[in-house]
């Protein structure tokens, strides 16, 4: 016969089990609340990667760049700071190039850039004067969990062609059109001394978002305002006879999907 203890011990076995079951899924999880931020961002998950545990593998960590330290001198708040003030006041290193690292890479999509040729690249199509009222609506700047020195934030610009758009050795007259930008996702690396050494951007967050057909960066601005965009046909017509003038046919292959420097023959170092 079975005593009272034991029949209420067996009672209780589906709630332990449950609760022990709440506990490892816990204990899977390891999150942190990023300062300022309100959000939870999750920092690892289970075991350590390499190593087997009841016959299970291990899961394996996020990639990051070969780079990354494993701690940062700077301050989350202090890097969030310098994030904001080096893209929304020097424009990333356009009015201001003190901000940018020797180092420097420009990596968007289709470009990759060292800090002189971005410079000269962004310098020559000065699109606040092709849109004035060119604004970024930057937010949501974060310091990534999973390497300390990089700041992400995203942008959602807009603006009205007024003025002479150029890319391209090519002219494109005031239309008075709306720019409205798709989200995209954009960040700054920094080095020890709060320089940058990475500014990334032009990645559509939802495509279906602004009057840029689902294009971002430079690309975005000239498919709201009607322009030809690199890789259409009617791009590359103009882009031909543009490359007589030779004054910026360089840059714009810096901005191209790639197809028209290798049709043309133009190798980027």
């Amino acid at each position: 016969m079975i005593s009272g203890d034991s029949l209420e011990a067996i009672r209780q076995v589906p709630a332990v089990a449950e609760a022990t079951a709440i506990e490892r899924r816990r204990d899977r999880v390891s999150a942190r609340l990023v300062p300022g931020q309100g959000q939870l961002c999750p920092l690892h998950y289970g075991m350590s990667s390499g190593k087997l545990a009841n016959g299970h593998l291990s899961t394996i960590p996020p990639a990051t760049l070969a780079d990354t330290p494993r701690t940062f001198s700077i301050s989350e708040q202090e890097l969030i700071k310098k994030a904001k003030h080096i893209f929304e006041e020097t424009q990333v290193g356009v009015k201001d190039d003190s901000v940018l690292a020797s180092d420097f890479r420009f990596e968007f999509p289709v470009v990759s850039l060292d800090k002189q040729k971005y410079l000269k690249a962004v310098r020559s199509f000065d699109l606040f004067k092709a849109l004035p009222n060119l604004k970024s609506h930057a937010y949501h700047y974060r310091v990534d969990p999973y390497e300390p020195n990089r700041v992400w934030f995203t942008s959602r610009s807009t603006g009205t062609h007024t003025g002479t758009l150029n890319f391209a050795g090519m002219k494109f007259n005031a239309t008075h059109k709306e720019y409205k930008s798709c989200p995209e996702s954009m960040s700054l690396i920094f080095n020890e001394q709060g320089k940058v050494t990475t500014y990334t951007g032009g990645y559509v967050m939802d495509r279906r978002v602004g009057n840029t057909k689902g294009l971002g960066a430079l690309f975005g601005v000239l498919a709201a305002v009607g322009a030809p965009v690199p890789g259409s046909p009617l791009f590359f017509a103009r882009f031909t006879f543009a490359k007589a003038t030779n004054l910026t046919f360089r840059i714009a292959n810096f901005f191209t999907l790639g197809i028209l420097g290798r049709v043309l023959g133009v190798k980027e170092d």
